[in-house]
């Protein structure tokens, strides 16, 4: 709140854009005071122009609840939102919309309870941040490192920041090198009291230097030797005593310099005096949003037919995690079937045959922790983890079960699907689809309850079909859409528990 620079750059900046003669008025006499609580004081608003009391109003609008809400949103939002109903992206072009896409991003990455901590990773990440490249350049312009042009060719070629030297790393613990005629020569690191030196140590790293030089001048010529016509070589010299000049120790520019050092002009050649004098700044256009500008309206929502709410079994989902639960059982069936779902899943994805002989037995306590983080407790865990052993167990013991559970064409597992449905827009997840080598495409729900004791199949198939038929036929409307390809879509439940099967009736 008292970063005075930042709330100038704010108010100067294009959705704002106060003129320097209201920016004055507002706070140039009173260089103490925060910007905030000017901008809400009546009396100093009354000396702006009635164009700029206008701008700080409408700045003020968008802030406000943006400052109000900061620790309650994540940062991103928070940022993201004020930017939006400042007019942000009316600012910009649309390579400048994808670098604030990015800055944002670097917002969401560093946010720490709706705020930056510590606040100079913020700092550090704009550092490290980088422009996109522009979507629309057709390839004449491109920017690469020295190593990376190694066997290309230019027409022209530009190389900037050739006086600065490479980053020196620090001295190591011990050097070491072969020599053909000695063999390994080691060299530890001398003491720090500045007065012993070890001899070896010095010699090999005096070598070390003139190799790395050796390697700074092969990078050099390779660079510049990309050149079919034109090579421009961009650097800094330094002035020496005797008024001559020289390229930076260690630097690009230091390899070449014998033969660049005629084209460099001497040091004294434009006097203190001139260098000193400021030049004074070319004034620049204020870019900035028309007054009154106002976010445009927001487009119509699609208009959707009225029509009664929909039974819960038409909306789709299934027992797994993520879908609607349409199940009639309690809590702890719901938990149940989602662990079998999860695991029907692994078993398609690993293979029927990666399943058989003991592998079940092995997988009991790991179906036993997945239920109790779901909530089962802890007496009911063996009897809940034998119904998921039992579900396996009958569907890879059955026929149809491994039919479901086979690698047929075009095969997923909770396949998530969305489209329009009675005027409703409807989320779904199916638990098994494919398509079978008559080129039908089946979509297979499964459902881990049972029939109550002495009840008849036929009756709780019944029972159940009923139940979701219309879950059923909502999955059918969506693979429809979803693979136009398909000669026939069908739908059916499948009870691991019991091998059941009911398949929805064909229209």
């Amino acid at each position: 709140p008292a970063d005075r620079i930042a709330w100038l750059a704010v108010l100067r900046a294009p959705w704002c854009g106060l003129t320097l003669e209201d920016l004055h008025h507002l706070c140039g006499d009173l260089p103490d005071r925060g910007v905030l609580p000017l901008l809400k004081d009546p009396e100093r608003l009354s000396r702006l122009s009635p164009e700029g009391q206008g701008r700080c109003r409408r700045l003020l609008g968008a802030l406000e609840p943006a400052l109000a809400a900061r620790g309650q949103r994540g940062l991103r939002a928070l940022v993201e939102g004020a930017w939006l109903t400042l007019g942000g992206p009316a600012c910009l072009e649309a390579d400048g919309l994808e670098d604030a896409r990015r800055l944002l991003a670097l917002l969401e990455k560093l946010d720490c309870g709706g705020d930056l901590d510590p606040f100079e990773s913020l700092a550090e990440g704009l550092a490290a941040l980088f422009a996109a490249p522009d979507a629309g350049a057709d390839g004449s312009l491109q920017v690469m490192t020295m190593h990376k042009a190694k066997g290309l060719e230019f027409d022209t070629v530009i190389l900037p920041g050739l006086g600065r030297a490479p980053r020196q790393g620090e001295k190591p613990l011990l050097r070491w090198m072969e020599d053909p005629s000695c063999g390994l020569l080691l060299g530890p690191i001398p003491p720090l009291d500045g007065e012993s030196r070890d001899p070896l140590y010095d010699a090999i790293g005096r070598l070390e230097k003139e190799k790395e030089r050796l390697e700074t001048t092969r990078l050099f010529y390779v660079a510049a030797t990309r050149a079919k016509r034109w090579l421009h070589l961009l650097g800094h010299v330094q002035a020496a005593a005797d008024g001559s000049v020289r390229a930076p120790a260690g630097s690009l520019l230091a390899s070449a310099w014998d033969a660049l050092s005629g084209h460099a002009p001497p040091a004294a050649e434009t006097a203190p005096e001139e260098r000193q004098t400021p030049i004074a700044p070319s004034p620049r256009p204020l870019r900035r949003l028309p007054e009154g500008w106002a976010l445009p309206p927001l487009a119509p929502s699609a208009v959707v037919a009225e029509e009664p709410p929909l039974h819960p079994s038409d909306l789709g989902g299934g027992e797994g995690e993520g879908g609607l639960s349409l199940s009639l059982e309690g809590e702890e069936g719901r938990h149940v079937g989602t662990v079998t779902h999860l695991l029907l899943e692994r078993i398609v994805a690993e293979g029927v045959k990666a399943w058989e002989g003991a592998r079940l037995g092995s997988e009991r306590e790991g179906i036993a922790r997945r239920l109790a983080r779901l909530g089962i407790p802890s007496e009911r865990l063996s009897e809940t983890t034998a119904k998921v052993l039992r579900a396996l167990s009958t569907t890879l013991g059955s026929e149809r079960g491994r039919w479901i559970l086979f690698p047929h064409p075009e095969g997923r597992c909770e396949l998530p699907l969305s489209g329009t449905r009675k005027g409703r827009v409807v989320h779904a997840i199916l638990d098994r689809t494919f398509r079978d080598e008559k080129g039908c495409r089946w979509v297979v729900d499964y459902k881990t309850s049972e029939p109550a004791p002495g009840e008849e199949s036929a009756t709780f198939l019944k029972r159940e079909g009923e139940h979701y038929r219309g879950q059923l036929a909502a999955y059918v409307e969506l693979l429809r859409a979803f693979d136009s390809q398909a000669t026939e879509v069908r739908a059916a439940l499948y009870f691991p528990l019991g091998d059941l099967w009911w398949e929805l009736p064909q229209e």
